[in-house]
């Protein structure tokens, strides 16, 4: 029963994953099509989304920490990589796109028997 209440309030972290990896897809995209096209040849931006454009997925002050928790879901996965701003900053860090297969993240909750479904 307990359990049950758990999920009851727990956010579904895949359907926010999913979600937040497309949005972090389109800005990383947006980006890239504003870099010059020398740059725009490399394989993986040398920085990712900043943390302002990954709050612009947040659709109420309630989604931000569940787009926290996604994003460390996301990186434990290795779909994305967490970039660290400078030093002594708030709010500095970026998220860069590694991997837009969602099969890394689905296989990281379905082997975890504890993970929040």
């Amino acid at each position: 029963m307990r359990r049950a209440a758990l999920s009851e309030r727990a956010p579904d972290v895949q359907a926010a994953a999913a979600r937040l990896l497309q949005h972090l897809q389109r800005e990383q995209q947006r980006a890239q099509q504003q870099q010059h096209p020398q740059q725009q040849q490399q394989q993986h931006p040398q920085h990712g989304v900043p943390c302002a454009r990954l709050l612009a997925a947040a659709q109420d002050a309630h989604d931000v920490p569940r787009l926290f928790l996604a994003t460390l879901f996301l990186a434990n996965a290795g779909n994305v990589e967490v970039v660290q701003g400078p030093p002594l900053t708030l709010n500095s860090f970026s998220v860069r796109v590694l991997s837009t297969d969602e099969r890394l993240y689905r296989a990281l909750a379905d082997a975890d028997e504890n993970f929040l479904r």
